[in-house]
């Protein structure tokens, strides 16, 4: 059975005029473009009428964000800081920008405002304005925000307390370039041993995922509290840590050199045992040093000849490279302070 189509009509109540299709692939909703305003002020009005959604005060809170950021950008420009880190922070800008255009246009729009006020303002047609900032590209655009309390990877914790600097330093000088060689063996072994993918250390850290690339990548060396919340959020110990930290970020040493010297070695040494796992030494079987001596060391109660050391290291799984540099300040402390006296004796 045939059955037959009901005679279109112009969707516009108040005319329902008969219409005539023209065309195979577009069909005719209303009669003409006068119909089709005068619906769309009907939905609106209707609208209007309802009881309209509360304005959501986001856009303060972005516009917040957006100074701070731009802030941030300045004072990294002026250093001259790290190309990738200004670019994250252009990048973060440029979203946020985006971020603020849509939840003022939407508190603009739950205010009472009509769509060809909004569309004058931003200097757009009203079509255009309706199709950039419907509720559900907004909402779209705005979850993000919604779901980790605040929005974007936020640099300072709150307004009253100092920014959180995960801004960069490239290390410079030989034993500040070899204490972040170890630094970045141990964080490189937490980050392949750890469940966690870096986009999940970015999102718990609530920094920004090239911060954190950055970190674990090694090249530069960020700040204590971002490798201290790293660490943590990968299962490491920080602590295990922090003197590495610090002679990789040019801290003073200290005055006696061969102490200082032996304490970097013994510490370089400790970093990479709990880069490995931190092995029990009674594994080390017959390939390494006597388990005793290893304890020894490892514990600071002995210092190791290079032979030693480069077998601990080779027996924990890594190249003795990386405490070469170490051992060598160590050898030239000791050897100086031997030719000055009782001190190099002792």
């Amino acid at each position: 059975m045939v059955v037959r189509a009901r005679p279109e009509q112009c969707a516009y109540t108040s005319c329902r005029r008969r219409l005539t299709q023209t065309s195979k692939t577009r069909r005719k909703i209303y009669c003409d473009d006068l119909c089709r305003r005068r619906a769309q002020r009907e939905r609106d009005r209707a609208r209007s009428q309802s009881t309209p959604p509360r304005p959501t005060g986001l856009g303060t809170v972005v516009a917040g964000d957006i100074a701070a950021i731009a802030q941030e950008l300045l004072e990294a420009e002026e250093r001259q800081a790290p190309l990738e880190l200004r670019l994250t922070q252009a990048r973060l800008l440029h979203r946020d920008v985006a971020c603020y255009v849509a939840a003022v246009v939407q508190d603009t729009r739950r205010a009472g405002a009509p769509w060809d006020v909004i569309a004058a303002a931003a200097e757009v047609t009203e079509a255009s304005a309706r199709a950039r900032w419907n509720e559900t590209k907004v909402a779209g655009l705005l979850a993000p925000r919604h779901t980790r309390a605040g929005g974007r990877p936020r640099l300072s914790r709150h307004a009253s307390e100092p920014p959180l600097d995960w801004l960069f330093t490239r290390p410079s000088g030989q034993m500040q370039e070899a204490a972040a060689r170890v630094l970045q063996t141990y964080l490189a072994a937490l980050y392949e041993g750890s469940p966690v993918a870096a986009c999940e250390v970015a999102r718990q850290a609530d920094l920004p995922g090239d911060a954190v690339r950055l970190a674990l990548a090694g090249e530069f060396l960020a700040s204590w509290p971002v490798t201290h919340m790293l660490i943590t959020i990968l299962g490491g110990c920080p602590q295990e840590v922090r003197g590495m930290w610090r002679l990789a970020s040019g801290e003073p040493a200290g005055s006696r050199a061969t102490a200082v010297a032996g304490c970097w070695l013994q510490e370089a040494l400790r970093v990479i045992h709990g880069a490995a796992g931190s092995p029990d030494v009674e594994s080390l079987g017959t390939a390494g040093p006597a388990p005793e001596v290893v304890a020894a060391v490892l514990d600071g109660t002995r210092m190791p000849d290079w032979r030693t050391a480069e077998r601990i290291v080779i027996w924990l799984g890594y190249q003795p490279s990386v405490i070469l540099p170490f051992w060598e300040a160590w050898d030239r402390a000791r050897r100086g302070d031997a030719g000055c006296g009782e001190e190099g004796k002792a």
